[in-house]
């Protein structure tokens, strides 16, 4: 296996484990309900959220079954959340002077161009 590999598996899976972690947070679930439901431990949901462990294709489909969600949405999640939470904050830096506006704005668009490249390259 090769780095490039390793620091890809890594980025997907502590994506994959915010956006469990936030589903079930939003449900008001513990760890110990989520993995009743979904027939595992505790301690695998743990090592999920943390990134600790990958997603097999079974798992992420009992996910989307517990969660209510489809594949698509669950995976795109943390993008979309991303986006917005800079959208949000992109209204506040318009209360700083224009040169410190357009190195917020630069850094911005270079942060969303290696997320984007980050995602790509996993598919």
């Amino acid at each position: 296996m090769n780095m490039r590999n390793t620091e890809e598996s890594k980025f997907f899976n502590h994506r994959i484990g915010k956006m469990i972690r936030k589903l079930r947070v939003e449900r008001k679930w513990t760890q110990e309900e989520l993995a009743s439901q979904m027939d595992v431990t505790a301690t695998f949901i743990s090592n999920l959220e943390r990134g600790g462990s990958g997603l097999n294709a079974y798992n992420l489909m009992l996910l989307c079954e517990v969660f209510e969600v489809s594949p698509n949405q669950f995976l795109m999640w943390d993008l979309e959340t991303e986006n917005e939470a800079l959208r949000k904050n992109y209204i506040d830096i318009s209360k700083l002077c224009k040169e410190k506006q357009e190195i917020v704005i630069k850094t911005i668009n270079l942060m969303l161009k290696d997320l984007e490249s980050g995602i790509n390259s996993i598919r």
